[in-house]
């Protein structure tokens, strides 16, 4: 079969220098400059020889644990890395391909229809007509199963949309609509229930069979039914290559070489876990004890893999030699082509924004009538204005030049509010650019264009409203200069707010930058201080000042316009004198244009520093001409010789070390020996010497000491098999000597006939009264002790439901709410909720703190009339219960900073509001982008927290079986309705009686996933 693309040998690591992690990014950069070859600076390895090829037509799916470096591999074969350096080569034979990112973008006001049209005359030939763009858009609505809401607005955060299975397949249609041959995916089915993850699955699977396409999809936690529909399948662990084959014989792979996938109903669970080092192998021998047995490292995954060609039906061959990646196709339409889509959907988004439009009318009318008010015919020029005795102006003279001042600072600080809607325009253009739809030109050029009826408009209606209520000069040329140089300050100060949405990395960064930058200008603008009593060294700083030549122009004009010899004292007072009123515009429009043209500049996309070598060997000869790596190498290596000596001296040669009350084997290789469990820690530091010098010239950043399963944080784990990870039992006998005292009995929670409604009168989902039905006849209950799962398909009313149970669903005007709710036979009371905590989907703690001070500090806000003492107290207790006492000591991290793990960090979510130690939890999707055996981790410390007699009620998003057998009850809602409430165990029974036909026999059965399809309308009762 024809090959689309082959990858050889494939490494990738990150760049020297700084880590972008760093938290001290100033002292280390100093501490960089000072030692530049010392290790610490060295790029860690993301990839590491990984090698396989794509036949045309067929679905690769790259998987593997939390951090093995998929989405790596995915970038460096799509060609989107910027820097760092890769190993080997690629063969991408495809003339057309295309990206589809994790997160959707698109213009929410817009309609599919209308996304779909754009994207369609963005990058298909120029020479398409009307109806070659509408055949394509109509071919993507069909395949992808969006024609019935071609009409239906896209949607945002502030504005209701399509649902979030269908706005995943409209990303995939957007960049498929130039029909390419290569499709990657970055995690599409991320945040998606089962049956809409198969939904938008299975429309790929179709996009690709119709013609002929190849697809790479990095997914994560498929179900059973998503994971059969690939052809192949890549794992990757730590960076290696830990299987490539068949994705339908991964799992008989794992099973022949000792694993146990019994308890496994989805074999991609089963493979992700072995390759994340959950699953204890027993090498050859499938019958070796858990004791004996150890988790297997990455390294040594790779080598059996390697060395085992025929238990995944491929022999290795010496590749073939690949060509380099060929660069990007040009684009298809020219410039004055995007130029006209780009500004007609411009347009039509602004027609269409009419919040932040009416925004901006209604507070330029508030501003403008305040200003007025405030300053009401203090603009008259009729009194005095200089005091010829002291030589100094008169409050005439000071409430005129006053008056200017501020124009110009509300034509400065009026753009701070278009910092955050400039980057969610950044944010598109970023990627659309890199999907080849437009180049940066037009896009700047239209964003000017855009832009200017409504920076012009407001700025008409604001100054002619105050201008006319403080009473300056009533003639036509003063008002009209006025308006000229104020614009013109509006216009360089919207370009410098597109400045800094362009070149700073987020909002909250351009908005602290921005106040700093125009105070500094502003001080100089003649008025606070006065331009002869500027510093020496600051002599420079009003030439740069825009406000001081939009100023000095006011000013002059206003005071100069027919009576000069009454005012020159004024004048000259603030260094206005032998001015010239155009002199200011003369300056100004250059200033605008330059300050324009920076932002240009800013969009630039940025200069590659991606460094490529086809082996190994080049790289080392590249290092032994600079110097730099070649140290580098040496210290990483004379590093390493002292570590291995070290283990030497700990375990010896005639050592017998015993582990847990059970004597050990002595293992000797090259002359060192330890015990068995301590083994795969002593043969992982001789294993990262030979890897070295396999690897020569690829850098690799300090490790952690590989660890056995009894060292590693996970317990001994399940008993009955080889799942590694922490389990209900462990928690609980983590947790054992516990006793929780809080004097009440639990709470028990009733909910009868209840329904919540909101006006929407333009749903077409809502009733003829307008109203949205969201909730209608809920029942349920849920007691102490026990753990309850909302579950439902997307849109079912699960968040709803539980936000209205914990108190945070407001009723404003048009919002309805009725039936029972009750919390121990009682209506909800403030004392009532303050037993409870609501833990959000979202992890959001200070990245800087360690878990102990996160705590520590959450315990003094929440434990009232505590003492230090009782407070450390309940801080050991709640970190043993969940599984925390281990890593008190480290740090949070964050996106900026590396820290605990997601699983980890949803656990400290937990303790943090459950450090008060609530009777009633809820929870909203706690396992949302966690893997299946993290997400189990972080469900079994859950339900050791319900085992303590708390009422735990949880939005649960696709929970494998494991997962889903850890909850009590189940509440299922279809369209905001209850359409099952009883024990979990009997929901599949249950839905069986009424014709649902499930098997739980079936590879992959999933009872969860069942239960959701058949609420959510994609199962259909067997016919008699």
């Amino acid at each position: 079969m024809a090959k689309i693309l082959t990858a050889t040998s494939l490494s990738y690591r990150l760049p020297d220098g700084v880590p972008a992690t760093s938290t001290r990014p100033l002292v280390d950069r100093f501490r960089f400059l000072a030692n530049p070859t010392s290790k610490e600076w060295a790029g860690k390895t993301l990839l590491r020889n990984v090698s396989f090829s794509l036949p045309r037509g067929q679905m690769l799916a790259l998987m593997g644990p939390s951090g093995a470096g998929k989405s790596t591999l995915l970038d460096v074969l799509a060609g989107r890395k910027t820097g760092g350096t890769v190993y080997g080569s690629v063969a991408d034979l495809s003339d057309n391909k295309s990206y589809v990112m994790q997160d959707d973008c698109h213009v929410g006001c817009l309609t599919v229809l209308e996304t779909l049209r754009y994207a369609s005359m963005l990058r298909n030939p120029k020479e398409w007509q009307a109806d070659e763009h509408e055949e394509r858009v109509s071919y993507l609505l069909n395949t992808l199963g969006l024609d019935h809401v071609k009409a239906s607005p896209v949607g945002d955060a502030f504005t209701r949309g399509i649902s979030g299975g269908q706005l995943k397949r409209l990303s995939i249609a957007v960049e498929a609509v130039t029909l390419p041959n290569l499709i990657y995916l970055d995690e599409p089915t991320s945040g998606l229930d089962s049956s809409i993850s198969f939904e938008v699955m299975d429309a790929v699977r179709k996009l690709c069979d119709e013609g002929g396409r190849s697809v790479i999809c990095t997914i994560h936690q498929p179900s059973a039914d998503t994971f059969a529909l690939f052809d192949g399948l890549l794992l990757l662990s730590e960076g290696r290559m830990v299987y490539e084959g068949p994705a339908d014989a991964a799992k008989g792979y794992f099973e022949a070489m000792g694993y146990n996938p019994e308890g496994y109903g989805n074999p991609a669970d089963f493979i992700c876990e072995v390759a994340g080092g959950m699953v204890c192998g027993g090498g050859d021998d499938p019958n070796v004890s858990f004791g004996e047995a150890h988790v297997k490292t990455p390294r040594e995954l790779e080598r059996m893999f390697k060395e085992r060609p025929e238990r995944h039906g491929k022999v290795d061959s010496p590749p073939a030699e690949a060509a380099p990646t060929p660069k990007p196709p040009a684009r298809s339409s020219n410039w004055m082509r995007q130029f006209r889509t780009l500004l007609h959907r411009g347009f039509l988004t602004n027609r269409r924004n009419k919040a932040y439009r009416n925004a901006q009318i209604v507070k330029n009318i508030i501003v403008g009538v305040l200003a007025g008010v405030i300053f009401y015919q203090q603009g008259s020029l009729d009194s005095p204005v200089w005091n010829v005795q002291t030589n100094f102006p008169l409050s005439a003279g000071y409430n005129v030049v006053s008056i200017l001042y501020f124009a110009i600072l509300y034509a400065i600080t009026g753009n701070l509010q278009a910092i955050p809607m400039l980057f969610e325009q950044k944010l598109l253009f970023l990627r659309e650019r890199a999907a080849g739809a437009y180049t940066t030109f037009p896009f700047w050029l239209c964003n000017v264009i855009v832009n200017l009826p409504l920076i012009v408009g407001t700025h008409v209606l604001f100054t002619n409203l105050t201008y006319w209520l403080v009473g300056l000069p009533s003639d036509l040329a003063t008002l009209s200069y006025m308006f000229v140089v104020t614009l013109l300050v509006n216009l360089i100060s919207f370009f410098f707010s597109q400045l800094l949405a362009a070149k700073c990395s987020s909002s909250q960064v351009a908005l602290a930058v921005f106040p700093i930058l125009f105070m500094f200008l502003s001080n100089f603008a003649g008025f606070t201080i006065l331009l002869a009593n500027v510093q020496p060294f600051w002599v420079w700083a009003p030439y740069v000042s825009f406000p001081r030549w939009a100023y000095e122009g006011l000013v002059y004009t206003t005071f100069n316009q027919k009576k000069p010899e009454e005012y020159e004292a004024l004048l000259t007072y603030f260094g206005f004198q032998d001015w010239n009123s155009m002199w200011s515009i003369y300056i100004l429009v250059p200033y605008a244009l330059v300050v324009n043209l920076l932002v240009l500049w800013a969009l630039q996309p940025p200069r590659s520093r991606l460094r490529r070598f086809k082996t190994k060997a080049e790289d080392k000869a590249h290092a032994r001409r600079t110097g730099a790596t070649a140290s580098r190498d040496e210290s990483r290596t004379s590093s390493m010789a002292m570590t291995m000596e070290s283990f030497a001296n700990v375990g010896g040669p005639n050592s017998s070390i015993s582990t847990a009350g059970r004597p050990t084997e002595r293992r000797t290789k090259g002359g060192l020996a330890g015990s068995s469990l301590s083994s795969p820690l002593l043969e992982g530091a001789i294993a990262e010497g030979e890897d070295e010098e396999e690897e020569e010239g690829v850098g690799t950043s300090p490790k952690q000491p590989l660890l056995s399963s009894r060292e590693k944080e996970l317990p001994s784990g399940d008993p009955s098999g080889r799942r590694g990870s922490w389990s209900v039992s462990d928690f609980r006998r983590n947790s054992e000597n516990i006793s929780l005292v809080t004097g009440n009995s639990g709470l028990n929670v009733t909910i009868s006939g209840l329904n919540y409604a909101v006006h929407a009168p333009d749903n077409s989902r809502s009733d003829s009264d307008g109203m949205l039905r969201i909730l209608s006849e809920v029942e349920g209950r849920a007691s102490a002790g026990e753990m309850v799962a909302l579950m439902g398909a997307s849109g079912a009313g699960k968040s709803t439901l539980l936000d209205i149970l914990a108190g945070r669903k407001t009723l404003d005007k048009g919002t309805t709410l009725t039936g029972t709710l009750l919390f121990n036979g009682s209506e909800r009371t403030r004392p009532i909720m303050r037993r409870s905590a609501y833990v959000t989907q979202d992890n959001v703690h200070l990245a800087s703190l360690t878990v102990r001070q996160t705590l520590e500090f959450a315990a003094a806000l929440r434990m009232e009339n505590s003492t230090k003492a009782s407070r450390a107290e309940r801080i050991v207790t709640v970190a043993k219960m969940l599984g925390l006492d281990g890593i008190l000591g480290s740090r949070v991290g964050g996106q900026l900073s590396r820290g605990i793990s997601g699983g980890q960090m949803k656990r400290l979510s937990i303790a943090v509001e459950i450090i008060s130690l609530p009777e009633l939890i809820f929870l909203d999707e706690p396992t949302t982008g966690l893997d299946s055996a993290i997400a189990h981790e972080v469900m079994s410390a859950v339900r050791n927290l319900a085992n303590f007699n708390r009422t735990v009620i949880a939005t649960i998003h696709q929970p494998p079986p494991a997962t889903f057998k850890l909850f009590d009850k189940l509440l299922l809602l279809a369209n905001g309705r209850t359409c099952y409430f009883g024990p979990v165990s009997d929901a599949p029974l249950y839905f069986d009686n009424m014709g649902y036909r499930y098997d739980d026999t079936r590879l992959g059965a999933n009872p969860a996933e069942f239960v959701v399809a058949v609420a959510g309308g994609y199962e259909s009762p067997a016919l008699p």
